[in-house]
């Protein structure tokens, strides 16, 4: 997943780079499809914030990813077929 912020939106912009395992933070963004939640994002310099404000529950969520080396070899796989596969 690639996330791209415009330098326009901000008042102080830095470029940088961070990696996170993507399964972690689906995990942490699973909720009841019934519940309507909002997720908040906070990038720092080595972990991402997550807040999740639940409406059904009326319950705040907060977990923090830790960032990944990307200098080091992780061992990853993917698929992809044709079905969910489309061009704009």
């Amino acid at each position: 997943m690639e996330v791209e912020l415009k330098m326009e939106g901000f008042k102080v912009y830095r470029r940088g780079l961070v990696a996170f395992n993507i399964e972690n933070l689906a995990k942490i963004l699973k909720c009841n499809i019934e519940d309507k939640a909002t997720a908040e994002l906070i990038f720092g310099e080595e972990t991402l914030s997550v807040k999740i404000v639940s409406e059904k529950y009326n319950s705040v969520i907060e977990r923090t990813l830790e960032a990944i080396d990307l200098t080091k070899n992780y061992l990853c796989e993917f698929g992809l077929s044709k079905e969910k596969l489309f061009v704009q």
